[in-house]
């Protein structure tokens, strides 16, 4: 496929590019090659003394991509992309403009203009002249518009024949990404209404009151363009999102206005005042606001809804964003099932939050699960939380209570037409052990309430004239509520209490039993509830999520110790939680019990 640009196109946002965006890097760091956009020819990263940028952009838009043999894919480009340029309009930026002949144009431009507030007719390609390339001169245009020397993108900076240079320059992507001025991520499906004033949209316009038809239309164009880059190629592909959240700026080129990533903006989606896909909105305010917090939870809910066009990808990119965690090492020669598992099991052992997550909502469409035969604690079965977590856990408590056992298995449950990783159907089968922890038994009970009752209507206040919307919760997880437990309450929640409950911002002073909801992703009798608590950073001091695992059933097969699958979390709120930082089981009941568990 091809990409439309239109050069010296404006920004969506008056006083958007940042202005602190230095003249000369801070950062030493070059890569090994960098594009000199005045030539678009290959150079050695050194050359770029003052710094450089990055791009950004799926390779479905970058020309004609077919299957080639053993996995790769041929690509060619025909030279179809299109440059659209505006006649008289920063001809500066044109080759071999004369300026009588710039003159005349513009007499003509002026005249068509005359003609058409008389009812004559006038059309888009009468103020525009369009010019088909390939990828690299459309980027060259686009490097020219953002006074761009520099610029890293894969197709020409790695060596995609040296298959030691390519793994070598792809386990740094992250510091290519990191020490760039700002990312280039190229959004064709992002456009504007042609003949839409530029640059007259503000700050204010995305959060203010909706008053008039101007500003119904400033909404409903930057509503536009945040759906357009929810719903592009750009959000959907796995190594994007590294780039995403690698990247210190990133400007969203779109095909006729462009957007610079701004936390006003992204929160103004989830604040209601831009009515926008709750996830979309979600989904774009935390890659930016979170992009130097990071836990492992939160970034594989993105990475699980994302695609790759090699599988192997889902470690490697992902083992580029948690650099500081593990050291993957790029080999696209190794079984799939071998660089999944040893991935998951790196970042489980530096990080528990993987045990994060519950039933996915109908709107959650995740692009792993049922594909790879990997272990329940992975989350691969449901969604995790959408928010950053941070848990308590030193790493000496760390390394005392978890261990992964890396242990080959016959896999009697795989189908060989489809994976012939290893001969005889042995597999690496990880199993998690988390020994020595504190937990209670509970028993699931559905709410009594309908699906309908999950949500209530309410005034939008930035909306004070438009229609009642859905209320969501509070402390939002990005998961379905499924049941809750009693065990810690002190007396039945009854159904008004609950609704009251589940709408409450914070519990309400002097409340002494706690709150609890389950997210599971299968029905069981009993579940246990491990006494691992993990707290949504400084967003909700009264509230913890909790792992939920149950019994599995062994089917007569005597094994060494029992085993358990990962389903679920608690999510536990309590006014206690204000107090103490870690309380235990024990201040709310009586039926703790301590125990190890292997989880597979």
């Amino acid at each position: 496929m091809y990409m439309t640009y239109v050069a010296d196109q404006p920004s969506l946002l008056k006083e958007s590019r940042p202005t602190f965006l230095k003249v000369q890097s801070d950062s030493k760091f070059r890569p090994t090659w960098l594009v000199r956009t005045s030539d678009m020819e290959r150079v050695p990263g050194t050359e770029a003394t003052h710094g450089y940028c990055t791009l950004s952009y799926s390779w479905n838009y970058s020309g004609d991509i077919f299957p080639g043999k053993n996995g790769k894919y041929d690509f060619f480009d025909h030279g179809k992309h299109q440059i659209i340029f505006k006649k008289n309009i920063n001809k500066r930026k044109r080759e071999n403009d004369e300026g009588e002949e710039q003159e005349k144009e513009e007499q003509a431009q002026e005249k068509e203009e005359q003609e058409k507030e008389k009812g004559g007719s006038s059309s888009f390609l009468d103020h525009h002249e369009v010019k088909e390339g390939k990828f690299e001169q459309l980027i060259k245009q686009v490097c020219k518009d953002f006074d761009i020397d520099y610029i890293w993108y894969d197709k020409i900076c790695i060596d995609q024949n040296d298959k030691a240079a390519k793994h070598a320059e792809i386990a740094r992507m992250h510091k290519i990404y990191q020490n760039a001025f700002y990312t280039v991520a190229m959004i064709p499906e992002m456009s504007i209404p042609e003949g839409f004033e530029d640059t007259v949209i503000t700050w204010k316009d995305t959060w203010g009151t909706l008053t008039g038809d101007d500003d119904v239309e400033k909404h409903s164009v930057m509503e536009k363009c945040l759906v357009d880059i929810g719903q592009s190629q750009w959000l959907q592909r796995l190594w994007t999102l590294e780039e995403a959240i690698m990247s210190k700026y990133i400007v969203f080129v779109g095909r006729n206005a462009h957007l610079w990533n701004t936390w006003r903006v992204f929160d103004a989606g989830t604040a209601g005042s831009l009515n926008i896909d709750s996830e979309i909105s979600k989904t774009l305010y935390g890659l930016h606001n979170n992009r130097n917090r990071r836990s492992a939870n939160f970034i594989l809910r993105h990475a699980h809804v994302r695609s790759t066009t090699k599988e192997h990808d889902r470690a490697f990119a992902l083992g580029n964003i948690f650099h500081n965690l593990m050291d993957v090492k790029v080999d696209y020669g190794l079984p799939l099932n071998t660089v999944l598992r040893n991935f998951y099991s790196d970042l489980i052992e530096k990080d528990l939050t993987v045990l994060c997550f519950g039933k996915a909502r109908d709107t959650y469409k995740s692009t792993i699960q049922g594909m790879h035969n990997l272990p329940s604690w992975t989350g691969i079965g449901g969604a995790h939380v959408i928010h950053v977590l941070t848990s308590k856990l030193k790493d000496k408590e760390m390394q005392d209570i978890i261990k992964i056992d890396r242990r080959i298995e016959v896999d009697t449950e795989r189908d060989d037409d489809n994976d012939n990783d290893n001969d005889n159907n042995e597999i690496q089968k990880h199993r998690l052990h988390l020994n020595n922890i504190s937990y209670i038994a509970a028993k699931p009970r559905h709410f009594p309430l309908v699906k309908e009752d999950l949500t209530i209507p309410f005034k939008n206040p930035y909306f004070p004239n438009g229609e009642d919307t859905e209320y969501e919760l509070k402390r939002d997880l990005g998961t379905e509520i499924t049941h809750y437990i009693t065990e810690f309450a002190s007396d039945p929640i009854q159904h008004e209490k609950m609704v009251r409950h589940m709408i409450d911002a914070v519990p309400t002073p002097g409340r002494n039993h706690p709150i609890t909801f389950l997210s599971l992703t299968e029905e069981c009798e009993e579940c246990l509830i491990l006494d691992l608590p993990f707290s949504m950073g400084g967003k909700s001091l009264s509230s913890r999520i909790y792992p939920v695992v149950r019994k599995v059933e062994q089917n007569g097969q005597e094994d060494d110790v029992p085993l358990y699958k990962s389903i679920g979390i608690l999510y536990f709120r309590c006014r206690t939680f204000y107090l103490y930082s870690r309380p235990k089981f024990s201040k709310f009941t009586n039926d703790v019990q301590e125990g190890s568990f292997v989880i597979v």
